[in-house]
């Protein structure tokens, strides 16, 4: 394999890699129209780049006899295969299991939130907005029939709709936030 190759694949991984590291739920994160902006300027791009290859590829085919280079076509299909499933997961943490799933609504807010136990021990925060949604993560403890969530500033990150601590009803399928001022996450 000749320098101008091995440029190309490695410029079209990087692409790949790029396309797809936006759709990956790694720590806090907001997505909306920026996110879908991103999403076609990077994959317009990526097939742009694609394409062009594959021109130059049939080019040199038809004119010299060489045989047709499918890596760049095969590495543009795995790497829009693996964004649109991506995308079908919905940013969801794949690698480990839910164990709880509550959600807010909020009547003085335009805003509804939702939280997410996992079974590693982390939790996550939707706050969704008219236009976006922003996630933030950390740790959970669960001890007798209280969930404390692991994360300084909480309250001022997530605009006070969630709070730390809140106290498990499962037969009511509520958690009770244990400061008064905070509304109740309804399990689901």
């Amino acid at each position: 394999m000749n320098k101008a190759k091995a440029l190309q694949y490695s410029i079209l991984v990087i692409i790949g890699i790029l396309l797809n590291y936006q759709f990956l739920p790694f720590g806090d994160y907001c997505v909306g129209l920026f996110s879908a902006l991103k999403l076609i300027l990077i994959g317009g791009i990526f097939a742009i780049i694609v394409v062009v290859i594959c021109l130059i590829n049939l080019n040199h085919r038809i004119k010299n006899g060489r045989k047709f280079d499918f890596i760049p076509v095969i590495i543009f299909s795995f790497f829009s295969l693996t964004t649109y499933l991506l995308m079908e997961n919905d940013y969801d943490k794949f690698w480990t299991k839910t164990i709880l799933t509550g959600k807010i609504e909020s009547e003085n807010k335009p805003t509804s939130g939702n939280l997410k136990l996992y079974e590693n021990g982390t939790f996550e925060i939707s706050i969704r907005y008219v236009d976006f949604t922003c996630n933030y993560s950390g740790n959970y403890k669960i001890q007798d029939s209280f969930v404390k969530l692991e994360r300084e500033n909480l309250e001022s990150e997530t605009e006070n709709f969630f709070t730390t601590e809140y106290r498990v009803y499962s037969k009511e399928r509520k958690m009770k936030p244990l400061k008064k001022e905070f509304e109740q996450i309804v399990i689901q």
